[in-house]
């Protein structure tokens, strides 16, 4: 009689843990905190947090703070141009989980790194150069034009020079927002790559419009990491 209880009580015991170790696998919980300067005690923006599993990533904001959601059997990939990269085994914080949530402050260690001088180009219109474009671009819209006019409009050496104009202008504009979303700092830390020449690289990237305008920041980071492969292929002459 007593051995079966025993064997009851064992099998109930494994059942818990059973259970207990499956949900606290599956769960998903929310990480969140800062990530600092281990030395200055300065928190780091743009620092690239990568989930090893799931290859999604999140950036630190301009205070250090990031959020992402993870299992708690997960890996996490810190890295920023010019610090040590750094592994986040969270197993070794399952004790810390509360409520499905994990607030972890972490530290970087800076390393020395002998970075290309870039030269920052003013990419930003001013109130006036827009004003002269728009002047120059957009015509008023005329209901009852001629014919005649009509097709001056289109094929006159005048209307060419408003399409070149207009390609010139739209093509500024991309490339402000593209400046915008993606200042140099944060090309630098998603392409690892500490001896690119920003401004030629922004040159040969051609990113969609609407991927600028609407797309996710991970979209966008993988359209960028997609065009440096292509831009360090052409660099050593491989063909794409």
């Amino acid at each position: 009689m007593k051995s079966r209880k025993r064997f009851y009580s064992f099998i109930l015991f494994i059942s818990i843990f059973t259970f207990s170790y499956t949900t606290l696998r599956c769960q998903n919980i929310e990480i969140s905190g800062k990530i600092s300067d281990k030395n200055s005690k300065e928190s780091l923006q743009f620092v690239y947090v990568l989930n090893k599993r799931t290859q999604e990533v999140v950036l630190t904001n301009f205070v250090g703070l990031y959020s992402v959601n993870s299992k708690p059997k997960d890996t996490l990939i810190l890295s920023l141009l010019g610090y040590t990269k750094k592994y986040i085994y969270l197993t070794n914080y399952k004790d810390s989980i509360k409520n499905n949530k994990l607030v972890l402050n972490l530290f970087l260690d800076a390393k020395s790194v002998d970075l290309k001088t870039v030269i920052v180009m003013p990419n930003e219109f001013s109130k006036e150069e827009k004003e002269y474009f728009e002047r120059n671009i957009y015509t008023p819209e005329i209901r009852t034009l001629s014919p005649i006019t009509a097709l001056y409009n289109k094929f006159s050496s005048e209307a060419k020079e408003k399409e070149k104009l207009s390609v010139y202008y739209n093509e500024r504009l991309r490339e402000e927002k593209l400046r915008k979303r993606l200042p140099n700092e944060l090309i630098r830390n998603i392409t690892q790559d500490e001896k690119l020449d920003i401004n030629e690289f922004l040159l040969f990237i051609k990113i969609p419009p609407q991927l600028i305008d609407n797309g996710s920041n991970y979209e966008l980071y993988t359209e960028v990491k997609k065009w440096h492969t292509l831009y360090k292929m052409q660099q050593s002459g491989t063909s794409f």
